[in-house]
């Protein structure tokens, strides 16, 4: 039994890191993500632990690389973004045989492009940092991790056994981010903002980690003092 637990949480732990797509970005940071759609210069995704919320689009100039779930590997490291080029569109105007064509000018391509870059964010102050309102709502309003911090306290107190057996939950816990039930986010709005969803829902899931670790050991010390007054 001793040696069928360790097997069972690497199983969990594995199972978990590879059941999705991760996205790096070149600026560090990455996406847990399941990856929907592509094209030539973006990549449209929804947050891994969330595919019932919104959609989102990173541009491949951004992108490091991509590890999909099945093993693939898409190296953007070197990637240069296409440049703009003339857009011709026709326009069959009915009830005549007259063709119009009308050909786009680089500035107006330019304006769409850029457009095109701002279209996930629901509204653009430059003076708001949305990565840093997203850490400081999270330590604010995230609380829902008690349920798991406090049953993994309790299977680490169990005397003589709970190093083992709150090992398990501990694992499972500390590696599984909080549902999107769960976090408590003041304003559901601002989650549509990539900068600020993320930085939400990593600096929640690290809060989560780590009253997790902390009950897990203060359970451990809980044992061990029953042991020795028992």
């Amino acid at each position: 039994m001793k040696k069928l637990i360790p097997i069972i949480m690497i199983f969990l732990t594995v199972n978990i890191c590879f059941s999705q797509d991760i996205i790096f970005k070149k600026n560090k940071e990455f996406i847990q993500a399941k990856v929907l759609d592509s094209n030539a210069t973006e990549i449209i995704y929804k947050q891994y632990f969330n595919q019932n919320g919104p959609t989102y689009i990173v541009f491949k100039s951004e992108l490091l690389k991509i590890h999909y779930e099945n093993g693939k590997l898409e190296n953007y490291k070197d990637y240069v973004r296409p440049p703009v080029q003339n857009i011709i569109v026709i326009n069959k105007v009915e009830k005549t045989d007259t063709i119009n064509e009308n050909i786009e000018s680089p500035n107006e391509d330019n304006k769409k492009n850029d457009n095109a870059e701002t279209k996930s964010v629901p509204w653009e102050n430059k003076d708001i940092d949305y990565y840093f309102e997203g850490e400081k709502d999270a330590e604010k309003y995230y609380h829902d991790y008690k349920g798991a911090s406090t049953f993994t306290y309790i299977v680490s107190a169990i005397p003589g056994a709970g190093i083992i057996f709150g090992f398990v939950p501990y694992v499972i816990f500390s590696s599984t981010p909080p549902p999107n039930q769960n976090l408590n986010y003041p304003n559901e709005k601002l989650m549509t903002n990539a900068d600020y969803h993320y930085s939400y829902t990593k600096k929640a899931f690290q809060i989560k980690k780590n009253k997790v670790k902390k009950n897990y050991g203060l359970g451990i010390l809980t044992g061990i003092c029953l042991l020795i007054i028992f």
